[in-house]
C-alpha cells in the first residue's frame, strides 16, 4: 500500500511524524546526500477539488522564499501518483504543543511574534499572503539554546496579492471561498472577500493572544458560533487574563485584532519596528513608565506631546522628541496653556477639514441607515427575509455608520415605488439615509437591485445592481451589493 512504501524516488523514509488535512509527514534520509529530511506527502484519496494544484502551488511559493524563519523546500517530485514535498527536518515542537505545556513568558512572545513578523515580511515582499497562521504552523526549534528560533510552516493555503482578480491558478480556490482556519483567520477572510498583508496580521494578533492567555480570543462550540463572535464581539483585553502581560504587548495586541483591516497596524515591517520600540521586561519590572510609539510626524504624535504625562525623565525616540520637551511637567501653567490652545486649534482644523471634505464628496455617509425589507417579486418565499438580513450584517461589518431594519414595510407583498419620497411618515424620522431594493426573477436568472437615499433631500447617494444565475448564487449576488453600496459610501476598507 502506498503509506507503507519505504523510498520516494531517492528518499528512504525512516518513519511518520504526523498527518493533516492535505498529506502525511515521514522523516526520512536524502541517500545521495545523507541528510535527513521531511517529506511531505499528498494523500492520494484526497477528494478536495484542485488538491494537487494547491500542492504544486504550495512548492512554487516556498522555492520562492529564502528566509531563516521560513521552513526550507529543497524538493518536489511524484512516484506512481503520490505527490510528495522535501523539506528541511526540524527538530524542536509546535507552537501549540508549546501553548498547551503550560504560561508562556514575555521573552518567548516577543522572540516568536518578531521571527514570524520577519517571515511575514519577506512573504509579503514577494506579494504572498500565508492565510493560515497558527501555533500549529509555526515551529519552534530545539537546537539554539542562546536564543528561540522559529520557523513559519505550510504555505498550502498561501496566495499572491498582486491585485489580480486571478488570484490563484484557476480551478484551486473560487473567488468568494472561505479558507483557513477559523479560530484564528480574520473578518474580511471569514466572510470571503480578497485579503492583504493585514489579514495575515490580525492572525498572528490571534496567535499572541493565545500565548498570552492560553486561549483563542474567539472561540465557541461550533464553527458558526465562532464566525458570530468574530464579527460581531471585541475579545477581552489580554491582560485581564494575564496580569504579567506588559501593558505595551497588550497594546499591540487590541490593535493586530481590529476588525477594521485599515484599524490594525499595516505592515510587518511596522509590527517588527513596534516590538523594538516597546519596553523591555526589565524597565517593567524596575517600575518606570514607558511611552507608547508614536509614528514620526503625525496628527497623533503633535496631540500626544500635549496629553502624555511626563512624570519622569523621558528617553530620546526616534519620533522627533527631544529629551528637554520630556522633562516638561504638566503642572507648568504655560505648557498646560499651549496644550489647551493647541487642542482648540486642532478641533477647529479638524472640523473644517470635515466640512471641506463633505462638501467635495457628497456621497460620502455618516449617520443612521434604515433599511426597508427588499422586494421579493420571485415569488420564492425563501428569498422573503434573508437577503435583507445578509444586505444588514454586511453593512454593518465596516461601515462607521449604524444599521437599522425598517419594521413597517412587508417586502413579500408590497412593490418597490422608486418614485416613492424617503421622507414618508413611516419612515423612521431619525434616520439619516434609506436602503431600499428588490429581487426580481429573469429569463436567466435573477436580478438584485439596491440603492441607498438621503432621508432629508431624497438624494441618491449610491446604488447597485447584481445578478445571479440561479437561486444558490443570490446571496453571493447580494454581497456583492453591499461591496458595491460601501464603495460608494466611502466606507469601504
Amino acid at each position: 500500500m502506498q503509506r507503507h512504501r519505504k523510498h520516494f524516488g531517492p528518499y528512504a523514509v525512516l518513519g511518520q511524524i504526523g498527518s493533516g488535512g492535505m498529506g502525511t509527514i515521514y522523516r526520512a534520509v536524502d541517500t545521495r546526500l545523507g541528510r535527513e529530511v521531511a517529506l511531505k506527502v499528498l494523500h492520494r484519496d484526497l477528494d478536495v477539488s484542485g488538491a494537487r494544484e494547491r500542492f504544486v502551488n504550495e512548492a512554487r511559493l516556498v522555492s520562492s522564499l529564502n528566509h531563516p524563519n521560513i521552513c526550507t523546500l529543497f524538493d518536489m517530485g511524484e512516484q506512481e501518483e503520490d505527490l510528495y514535498l522535501v523539506m528541511e527536518m526540524l527538530h524542536g515542537q509546535s507552537l501549540k504543543e508549546r501553548i498547551a505545556a503550560g504560561p508562556v513568558s514575555m521573552d518567548e512572545m516577543r522572540s516568536v511574534a518578531v521571527d514570524v513578523a520577519k517571515a511575514l515580511e519577506a512573504a509579503h515582499a514577494r506579494s504572498i499572503v500565508h492565510r493560515d497562521i497558527k501555533p500549529a504552523n509555526i515551529f519552534l526549534l530545539s537546537d539554539n539554546e542562546a536564543r528561540l528560533h522559529t520557523k513559519v510552516l505550510d504555505f498550502g493555503l498561501a496566495k499572491h496579492s498582486n491585485g489580480s482578480k486571478r488570484l490563484r491558478p484557476h480551478g484551486i480556490t473560487r473567488h468568494g471561498a472561505t479558507v483557513g482556519t477559523v479560530e484564528y483567520m480574520s473578518p474580511e477572510q471569514a466572510c470571503g472577500y480578497d485579503t492583504d498583508a493585514r489579514s495575515d496580521l490580525f492572525s498572528l494578533g490571534a496567535v499572541l493572544y493565545e500565548m498570552a492567555t492560553g486561549k483563542a480570543p474567539f472561540r465557541g462550540s461550533t464553527s458558526a458560533v465562532i464566525y458570530s463572535e468574530l464579527l460581531n464581539s471585541d475579545p477581552l483585553p489580554a491582560r485581564d487574563a494575564n496580569l504579567n502581560l506588559t501593558p505595551d504587548l497588550d497594546r499591540l495586541i487590541q490593535r493586530l485584532l481590529q476588525k477594521a483591516p485599515g484599524d490594525r497596524i499595516q505592515t510587518a515591517s511596522e509590527l517588527i519596528q513596534e516590538f523594538a520600540l516597546s519596553c523591555s521586561e526589565e524597565s517593567r519590572c524596575s517600575g518606570r513608565s514607558h511611552l507608547p510609539y508614536i509614528p514620526v510626524q503625525t496628527m497623533a504624535a503633535k496631540k500626544a506631546r500635549i496629553e502624555a504625562p511626563f512624570d519622569h525623565p523621558a528617553p530620546l525616540y526616534d519620533n522627533g522628541f527631544t529629551r528637554a520637551e520630556a522633562r516638561r511637567q504638566p503642572g507648568s501653567r504655560r505648557t498646560v496653556l499651549r496644550g489647551a490652545l493647541l487642542c482648540v486649534l486642532l478641533i477647529l482644523l479638524a472640523a473644517t477639514v470635515r466640512i471641506a471634505w463633505a462638501g467635495k464628496n457628497p456621497a460620502a455617509f455618516h449617520g443612521v441607515l434604515q433599511i426597508r425589507p427588499l422586494f421579493n417579486g420571485t415569488g420564492n418565499a425563501a428569498l422573503d427575509d434573508a437577503p435583507t438580513e445578509l444586505l444588514k450584517r454586511e453593512l454593518s461589518l465596516f461601515g462607521n455608520y449604524a444599521v437599522q431594519t425598517s419594521a413597517t414595510d412587508n417586502a413579500a407583498t408590497q412593490p418597490m415605488e422608486p418614485e416613492r419620497s424617503v421622507t414618508e411618515k413611516h419612515e423612521d424620522p431619525s434616520s439619516d439615509a434609506l436602503l431600499s431594493g428588490s429581487i426580481l426573477s429573469m429569463k436567466n436568472g435573477y436580478s438584485v437591485h439596491v440603492e441607498v437615499a438621503s432621508m432629508v433631500t431624497g438624494h441618491r447617494l449610491a446604488e447597485a445592481d447584481e445578478t445571479a444565475p440561479s437561486l444558490e448564487q443570490v446571496p453571493a449576488a447580494v454581497s456583492r451589493a453591499a461591496i458595491g453600496l460601501r464603495e460608494a459610501l466611502k466606507e469601504y476598507r
